[in-house]
């Protein structure tokens, strides 16, 4: 049964940048290719374990890499490669604002360890999409086309980023959803067991910044292989 949310509406205008720097957490592993810059002055920096990220740091993982973060609220977030994400504000006790995350294009993984009362924990802005959190594990792809979102377990609402389009949905455990640019997201779609564990390592981010399904490519060729057999 599809579902919807009005209440993706609501937080589709709180992502503008803060003009307080402030701490939000710190980077306790990385591989490889990983790098800080400052939204406000350009500085590019080396982070190692333990770095400190804040509010106007703009986090990137090039091929092959990986970073981890653990926000001070307890949220922790996985960055796979070729990733770009800014955290641009903390949600904790003395404060009603969510937590905001911009990811720019990637692929992350997100635990919300503690659940507020008031309002949605955690809220995700993609370049096509637009997620709230209240307490919840999940997973999201993006490029400036398309948006993949997966819910490992809790509840999630999802929206399209382009405010004129009103049509939302809330994900449910292992439940997914498609946002494409200026279009809903597509209904939730229960997601096998299996496929929910190599779920990241189905898709791939090609070089013209598109997703590309690693298992519908396999398909694809196998099928123009035997169109050109003879039998």
């Amino acid at each position: 049964m599809m579902r919807t949310s009005s209440m993706i509406i609501a937080f589709a205008f709180f992502f503008t940048h803060a003009y307080a720097v402030e701490r939000v957490g710190k980077i306790v592993q990385l591989i490889n290719d990983v790098d800080v810059t400052s939204l406000t002055t350009g500085e590019k920096i080396i982070p190692h374990a333990g770095f400190v990220i804040n509010t106007d740091h703009k986090i990137r993982t090039g091929k092959r890499s990986y970073a981890e973060i653990l926000l001070d609220n307890g949220t922790r977030i996985q960055m796979r490669d070729i990733s770009v994400l800014n955290v641009s504000s903390l949600k904790d006790d003395k404060t009603e604002e969510p937590t905001r995350l911009r990811l720019l294009t990637g692929k992350l993984r997100v635990s919300v360890k503690k659940i507020f009362r008031k309002g949605h924990t955690l809220i995700l802005k993609t370049p096509t999409a637009i997620a709230g959190i209240r307490g919840t594990e999940f997973g999201v792809i993006a490029t400036i086309y398309e948006t993949k979102i997966i819910v490992f377990n809790g509840k999630l609402d999802i929206a399209s980023s382009n405010q004129k389009i009103i049509k939302s949905y809330q994900l449910r455990d292992r439940e997914e959803s498609d946002i494409k640019k200026d279009t809903p997201p597509t209904p939730p779609r229960n997601v096998p067991e299996d496929v929910v564990n190599t779920w990241f390592d189905r898709y791939d981010i090609d070089e013209l910044n598109r997703i590309k399904d690693k298992t519908k490519a396999g398909e694809g060729l196998l099928d123009s292989i035997l169109r050109k057999r003879t039998y």
